[in-house]
């Protein structure tokens, strides 16, 4: 297996969620830059990531903690019980080995990894990497294991420097930049070579590039002025074809509710009947989803007068005279009579009145 670069970036010893999770474009493609960052990241040839003390110490922390898996010539001792978020759940990722005893490099080892990583905010990023380590030791012996607590070392690396990146290009409330965008992708796209070679970064990332790629040519066809509105469309229907076909099939599915939900709207609000609401949705996804439609609609229709008749006696406990503390114990004991179970949770979410009074 190829050895990153010796490159000296740093990483938070303890990452957020959002710097150490799975962090591409898809998750950030919406940000948006001030013009001075804009300016900043267009202008700028090739961007040189800041370390800091905190990034300088995680970064130690992770190749001491390789120098060490590298070392050992036996089973670790098991880390304990999970953390609380990955209790109850698997990576379901199996590491496996080609015919010459090699790890196989496919997208299920960076989901093993990204399993463990999940739980950054519960706990140190050492005792991550000693499940990890502790995990991959189970399932992996000689040359195999030793490639992948490299991986692993690498991928660290890669998720330092990334973290690094997002702090030189802060989120504010700018306009989006298209030209950012590509060149932050382009960022991302570099450091995952860098630090893990081509065919690893194509095997770990090749679907998400896909679909990164996909996003910012939507986003370039939205923003050209240039473009009439059936120019535009055409535009965004060919881009579809860049999606694989299951995905493509479940984004038109996706639209297609979305487009049928605001039709109906439409329909209601003209006076339509729910007959001709019924032969509408027939006609676009069929009776059988027309009728469970319908059903739906009426369980909606229930809650919502429920809902209100639950208001109007809210509201006349309000007026009653009663102190603060006797209204909250009133419309609770209302709640407990009239909803069960999770009823009950979600009329307290959407009761303003209980959430000011309990603050």
């Amino acid at each position: 297996m190829k050895n990153k670069q010796d490159k000296n970036f740093g990483f938070f010893k303890k990452m957020s969620l959002l710097g150490l999770i799975f962090c591409t474009l898809t998750a950030g493609i919406w940000l948006y830059f001030s013009p001075e960052a804009n300016n900043k990241f267009e202008n700028t040839h090739s961007l040189t990531l800041i370390e800091t003390p905190r990034t300088v110490q995680a970064r130690a922390l992770n190749h001491k903690a390789f120098e060490s898996f590298s070392k050992q010539e036996q089973i670790p001792q098991n880390p304990g019980l999970l953390p609380t978020s990955l209790i109850g759940s698997s990576h379901g990722s199996k590491l496996n080995v080609t015919e010459e005893g090699d790890l196989r490099i496919n997208k299920d080892v960076r989901d093993f990894f990204e399993f463990y990583l999940a739980a950054i905010d519960e706990e140190s990023l050492d005792k991550i990497l000693l499940r990890i380590n502790h995990d991959m030791t189970s399932q992996l012996s000689g040359d195999a294991l030793q490639q992948a607590n490299e991986l692993l070392r690498n991928y660290i690396d890669y998720k330092i420097s990334l973290a690094e990146l997002e702090d030189i290009i802060p989120p504010s409330t700018g306009k989006m930049n298209i030209s950012a965008l590509k060149r932050r992708n382009d960022e991302i796209k570099n450091l995952r070579e860098e630090h893990m070679g081509v065919l690893v970064a194509e095997s770990f990332f090749s679907q998400d590039e896909v679909y990164d790629n996909y996003m910012l040519s939507r986003i370039e066809i939205i923003q050209n002025k240039a473009l009439t509105a059936d120019e535009r469309d055409q535009a965004l229907a060919q881009v579809e074809f860049m999606l694989p076909e299951e995905k493509r099939v479940k984004r038109a599915l996706s639209t297609q509710h979305i487009r049928l939900s605001s039709e109906v709207e439409d329909l209601r609000g003209g006076g339509a009947s729910d007959n001709e609401v019924f032969q509408f949705r027939s006609e676009v996804v069929g009776a059988d989803a027309a009728g469970r439609l319908a059903k739906l609609d009426e369980k909606r229709a229930l809650w919502r007068q429920r809902l209100d008749e639950y208001v109007m006696v809210r509201d006349q406990i309000k007026l009653s005279g009663l102190s603060d503390q006797a209204q909250v114990v009133a419309i609770n004991d209302l709640i407990e009579r009239r909803f069960q179970g999770r009823e009950q949770l979600r009329v307290r979410a959407l009761d303003i009145h209980l959430k000011s009074s309990a603050l």
